[in-house]
């Protein structure tokens, strides 16, 4: 019997085709045919590559608000990001083959860019860091829209997986996918520079994988291997840089959110907009003054006195003494 199952089971999916490498050529088209996209996704992979190194080095990605390089790095991965738009990509979703398609490439752009202007938020400075919360909100509202054009079943649920899987062990990968999509959101949210950045790297290494499983180079055991390894990136870095307080808050705010979404099904906008006000608050008590700003041509206290006096006079307590109210 164990040989039996054995012969009716499916071979192994290999992770990497054989002859892969004679099929690099076909990355070429004609629709990149000055190679802007190219140059710009060899040029990102470097800058990948290079922030990961800093990580590994010093605990951190190496982003900071007086940086140069940090800004260069926001416009290179915007503009790979955007690029992507030269290609003619069909609208119907491939169900055999984790290969692009109409709604996943504007995905990959729009959650893209939703990391890159939530670290051009950081780079401008304290009181434009606050204001993330919307950007990120607008991008999930994008996100939807696209959905609504091109909609074909769900974006990672449907994603077809190697023959050989169990349906258990799908069913344990598309957990693990959408809580790692909480917790992006979560981190986009609360960590600053390095918490986008590592966000930003799955979706625009699916968007490449995705190819490499249309030039039939890797499979589609390759695109989730690879995929859930890049995801696992953030986990690593969570665990081993983030301060315990972070950590905690991370875990904290975006276990709570997996559970309300995923078990109770609550819509998600109800869950993002009071985090985008918590950290919006968060930011002015941390000292990075924005909702001071907001209201600094307002003279809260004068306001505060004026109230008192009127409630206190409308009732007819009447004012006592020079008609101030005790500090």
């Amino acid at each position: 019997l164990v040989a039996a199952h054995k012969m009716l089971a499916p071979p192994p999916t290999p992770i990497v085709k054989p002859g892969c490498l004679t099929r690099f050529q076909y990355l070429h088209t004609h629709h990149d045919r000055l190679m802007l996209h190219k140059t710009l996704g060899i040029l990102a992979l470097i800058s990948y590559f290079y922030r990961f190194w800093n990580i590994v080095r010093t605990g951190n990605a190496g982003f900071a608000a007086d940086d140069p390089w940090t800004i260069a790095a926001v416009v290179l991965h915007s503009f790979l990001a955007i690029s992507a738009l030269i290609f003619k990509v069909p609208i119907t979703r491939n169900k055999a083959q984790p290969m692009i398609f109409k709604e996943s490439q504007l995905h990959a752009i729009i959650f893209s860019l939703r990391s890159l202007t939530v670290m051009t938020c950081l780079y401008l400075g304290p009181r434009f860091v606050p204001f993330r919360g919307i950007f990120i909100l607008m991008a999930h509202y994008s996100a939807d829209w696209a959905t609504q054009l091109y909609k074909q079943g769900t974006m990672m649920r449907d994603m077809p997986f190697p023959p050989e899987w169990s349906e258990g062990f799908r069913h344990q990968a598309n957990l693990f996918y959408a809580y790692s999509q909480i917790l992006a959101v979560v981190g986009c949210f609360l960590v600053d520079f390095d918490g986008p950045f590592l966000v930003l790297f799955p979706i625009q290494i699916a968007a490449l994988l995705m190819t490499l499983v249309r030039k039939s180079i890797i499979s589609a055991k390759g695109w989730h291997v690879f995929y859930g390894l890049s995801l696992s990136l953030a986990y690593i870095y969570s665990l081993t840089c983030l301060d315990q307080y972070r950590l905690a808050q991370v875990i904290g705010i975006g276990t709570t959110c997996a559970f309300l979404r995923f078990r109770l099904r609550v819509n998600k906008y109800l869950l993002w907009v009071p985090l985008c006000l918590y950290t919006m608050l968060e930011c002015d008590v941390e000292g990075n003054q924005c909702l001071s700003s907001l209201t600094s041509h307002f003279d809260l206290k004068h306001d505060a006195l004026s109230l008192h006096r009127f409630v206190v006079g409308g009732w007819g307590y009447g004012d006592s003494g020079n008609g101030t109210m005790e500090q």
